[in-house]
């Protein structure tokens, strides 16, 4: 009988000797019974390899059911993959080992022979490997060098092997035998490979009845595709679990380096908030020339007048800006003194917006205010998306923008800093919800709507961001000093990179200046305080103060080279006091380590 040109069988018929030969007709009878038993034979192998890959593909679906259960213990992945491998194959033993590239060697936690559930290999004084049985529960690690063996075999090349008698092979490692106490007779082994690198191998020793098949073969290959995969995510549930941990442990250590101490808010409270700040109300107010011992103090002022002095304790409201002040980096301009100053022109504008928010909507302006640029580095968002900080990796746009709000929701998150828990529920959930009807007496009907309101605060925060292009000439040009530096500071580290950075960020061209802030005015600060104005028209001095400072860069823009020069270099000296002051004290600090 032959199938796909292949002898699959033989029939034999015959009749003894005294009896007549068989017939021409006989002989025709039997080779049609012979090709119909051709074709149930066929019909029937399809079916049993139907049948077959049926019952391979249940039983891998029940393995992948059981294994992605227990991905989260890496012994728990293993033990399923052991157990089901040995029923597929009808094995007596199994032991799974994984790979580790970096020592070259293969390990396994867990090892089945058979009767016991788990052994431990250890290395005797003279370096031989010996099996001892661990107590109930325990574990040890078995380690095999990845040049030994038939598991190294496999490791090495990738290549599934199948012995039918171990002790003929001569890569089978006898010792471990010696260990077992127990006779190997056949082995399979097949690698578990993630793309071209094998992740570990999958041994099994002694098939029941017989040797081991090439459907067994099969099989046990399919079979570990679906046991990389859950080894793979049970690695990888591993390493998150192992990260999550580390980052709430530097988490805890970096809230208690970044939160201020008990002694710190003791050292404010002998200064009183003032009753009263002269010039605070006006938009050319300078918030860098107050001391820094009193900064907290006068921000409590602003808190206090904007939302009474009974809704916020005290103490809360000292340690939470303290907390605030401490997590600006010290950097050239986007720091707590950027931060104060931004602060208070806020301060300015809800003032004479005649208390048309309420006082939640007023401190949670102000808290913004006074948060929006928490942790700055002193780098922009272009720069951290070009180089690749982990920042720009962790969100798809304004990195730096999605950072600071964090940290602000980071420190009110803190013990006692949240200065927010003694409004009403109502208000801390909603606050643009309660101010309606502070719009309606002297605004039109659309102007009463939550959107408007929310506009109006999508453009007081960008001016309050700008408020140095409003200020005094002499208290601007330090500001813009200051914000040159840190932009010059960033275009040295582009071009330490080998990368030209913006024009405005190239200390090179510095002389430069007076027509990069011509243009900044002219295209950003004033359509933007333009626009706020036309929603409090009292506060149309800002639109007059900036163009009055547009007019004093307009005139150094059409100066000679030189004379802009030595205009720029009598502007890099000027300092304001509280920051010559802390230079000096660095340098003090430093000189004295």
């Amino acid at each position: 009988m032959l199938s796909e040109d292949e002898t699959i069988g033989v029939i034999e018929i015959y009749r003894a000797a005294s009896r007549r030969p068989f017939s021409d007709s006989e002989k025709q009878l039997t080779k049609s019974i012979v090709r119909w038993a051709q074709l149930v034979l066929a019909s029937d192998e399809k079916l049993m390899a139907s049948e077959k890959a049926q019952a391979l593909g249940d039983f891998i679906l029940e393995v992948i059911r059981n294994l992605f259960t227990k991905v989260k213990n890496m012994d728990n992945v293993i033990k399923v993959i052991m157990e089901h491998a040995k029923v597929l194959v009808r094995a007596e033993r199994v032991t799974l080992f994984l790979v580790d590239h970096k020592k070259n060697e293969l390990y396994s936690s867990i090892l089945d022979i058979g009767d016991v559930d788990s052994a431990v290999f250890v290395q005797d004084e003279t370096n031989e490997i010996r099996m001892k049985m661990p107590a109930t529960g325990n574990r040890g690690l078995c380690r095999l060098p990845l040049s030994q063996g038939i598991v190294g075999y496999v490791a090495r090349t990738g290549q599934p092997i199948r012995i039918a008698d171990a002790y003929k092979d001569p890569r089978f490692y006898a010792k471990v035998d010696e260990g077992t106490q127990r006779i190997t007779r056949s082995v399979l082994a097949v690698p578990l490979a993630d793309g071209k690198q094998v992740v570990g191998v999958i041994e099994m020793l002694n098939k029941h009845q017989g040797v081991f098949t090439e459907d067994d073969e099969e099989f046990l290959v399919a079979y570990s595709i679906y046991c990389t995969l859950a080894i793979n995510v049970a690695r990888m549930y591993d390493r998150i679990y192992r990260s999550d941990k580390k980052y709430r442990v530097a988490l805890e250590v970096l809230t208690y380096h970044n939160c201020v101490t008990e002694a710190d808010v003791a050292a404010v409270l002998p200064f009183n908030i003032p009753e009263n700040i002269p010039g605070i109300t006006q938009y050319d107010f300078s918030p860098w020339d107050i001391p820094e011992e009193q900064e907290i103090p006068t921000v409590a002022y602003m808190v206090y007048d904007l939302a009474g002095r009974l809704i916020i304790d005290k103490m809360t409201l000292i340690r939470f800006m303290l907390t605030v002040r401490k997590n600006y980096r010290p950097i050239s301009y986007h720091n707590w003194d950027h931060a104060f100053s931004v602060a208070h022109s806020m301060y300015f504008l809800l003032k004479v917006s005649e208390h048309r928010f309420v006082p939640i909507e007023r401190v949670c302006l102000f808290v913004a205010a006074i948060c929006h640029d928490l942790d700055h580095r002193g780098y922009d968002n272009r720069f951290m998306k070009k180089y690749s900080s982990p920042l720009a990796s962790l969100y798809s746009s304004s990195p730096m923008e999605h950072h600071h709000f964090n940290m602000t929701i980071t420190i009110l998150q803190q013990r006692d800093h949240n200065i927010f828990r003694y409004f009403r529920n109502a208000s801390y959930r909603n606050p643009g919800s309660v101010s309606v009807n502070r719009w309606k007496d002297d605004y039109k009907p659309e102007y009463t709507s939550f959107n408007f309101r929310m506009t109006v605060v999508s453009i007081a925060m960008p001016t309050c961001d700008l408020c140095a292009m409003f200020k005094p000439w002499d208290v601007q040009v330090k500001v813009v000093m200051l914000i040159m530096q840190e932009f010059w500071n960033q275009g040295d580290r582009e071009k330490a990179s080998a990368n030209k950075p913006l024009s405005l960020m190239d200390r090179d061209e510095a002389v430069q200046l007076a027509d990069g802030q011509v243009g900044f005015i002219r295209a950003i600060c004033l359509p933007c305080y333009s626009t706020i104005v036309r929603v409090f028209p009292q506060v149309s001095a800002i639109v007059d103060a900036a163009q009055s400072n547009l007019k004093q860069w307009e005139a150094i823009s059409k100066l000679s080279y030189e004379e802009r020069e030595r205009i720029l270099q009598q502007q890099m000296k000027q300092k304001f006091a509280k920051i010559v002051r802390r230079t000096a004290m660095n340098i003090s600090s430093h000189a004295r380590k």
